[in-house]
């Protein structure tokens, strides 16, 4: 199975305060978030993880928490991992990008990238978005008239931790979701 998710956010203390997480310190967020994750994701499944993986100076604290997490592991970098793709590498991530990915995943279309886009590569022919860094709780959130404007396709889904239970998302599951929303033909 392949799966998607992004800000994680390991072993950032201040992401429990600024997102209001329902955990009292990191050790009991990450050892939360490391559950949901292996009870998800299955050694052999693939997982992407849209930017933000963790909070740390030390390559190999990352490390360590890749070590602990199932999964094939594609990194797409975000604004707060700050190593260079090779350091990710080596701390174990499979794959790793810095920008955006393109990928054909059951027969669809999605591109994907750690933030947010009013148009991306085939939006206006069905292909699906998926992105990070907002961490709202909700995928649809009306926040002022402008918002409809702005987001001319709905075929994209917030993957961050916090909009989604603190758990990976299944693709089946987001296929069956996007493939109901318009597409933008208004180009």
């Amino acid at each position: 199975m392949i799966f998607v998710t992004s800000d994680i956010h390991f072993s950032h203390s201040n992401i429990i305060k600024y997102c209001n997480r329902p955990f009292e310190n990191i050790f009991e967020m990450d050892d939360y978030i490391i559950k949901k994750w292996n009870e998800t994701v299955s050694y052999d499944d693939t997982i992407y993880i849209l930017g933000d993986f963790m909070f740390s100076r030390n390559i190999e604290n990352i490390e360590n928490y890749v070590n602990k997490l199932n999964g094939y592991k594609i990194l797409v970098l975000g604004n707060h991992d700050n190593f260079s793709i090779d350091d990710y590498k080596l701390a174990g991530f499979n794959e790793v990008y810095d920008g955006i990915i393109e990928k054909c995943i059951h027969n669809k279309r999605w591109i994907m990238c750690h933030y947010q886009m009013a148009h991306w590569n085939g939006s206006h022919k069905g292909s699906f978005h998926l992105f990070g860094h907002e961490h709202w709780k909700q995928q649809y959130e009306l926040k002022h008239s402008l918002f409809k404007e702005l987001h001319f396709s709905e075929r994209k889904y917030n993957v961050c931790m916090d909009a989604n239970n603190f758990t990976p998302i299944n693709f089946l599951y987001l296929i069956k979701k996007l493939e109901t929303r318009e597409i933008n033909n208004n180009f």
